[in-house]
């Protein structure tokens, strides 16, 4: 939606709010295209940039405003060109990414297991 802005506004999908559930449409067969096996087991490239997303979504989802309102306040700041957004959602959507994994490696997944190693402890007889 955001790269298609104009076509989607001459479709009239801005107005009567169908942009949303055209996103979803679009998200579900993203997803279903590159989780869909061509038989061998490797999997192609998006399908593991997805996965590696969805691993992380968690701390992405967490800590993305983080990086938002910073890149925000720099396009802002700078005075950017209004050409420049899908530049800076692409760079958003990686920068969140790598946030996320960092909050997901050093401190979610250490206390997982620190609280999962307590708990094992304390209800083994």
């Amino acid at each position: 939606m955001v790269w298609f802005r104009s076509v989607a506004q001459k479709l009239g999908l801005l107005t009567s709010g169908l942009e949303v559930t055209v996103l979803g449409i679009g998200v579900a067969l993203v997803i279903l295209s590159t989780s869909r096996s061509s038989g061998n087991m490797t999997a192609s490239p998006a399908a593991t940039v997805f996965r590696w997303y969805g691993r992380n979504s968690y701390e992405i989802y967490l800590t993305h405003m983080f990086v938002v309102l910073v890149a925000t306040q720099i396009f802002e700041a700078t005075h950017a060109s209004v050409r420049l957004i899908p530049l800076l959602f692409a760079s958003n959507l990686i920068i969140a990414g790598l946030l996320g994994y960092a909050v997901a490696r050093w401190f979610s997944e250490p206390t997982n297991q620190e609280l999962r190693g307590r708990l094992l402890t304390t209800t083994t007889p």
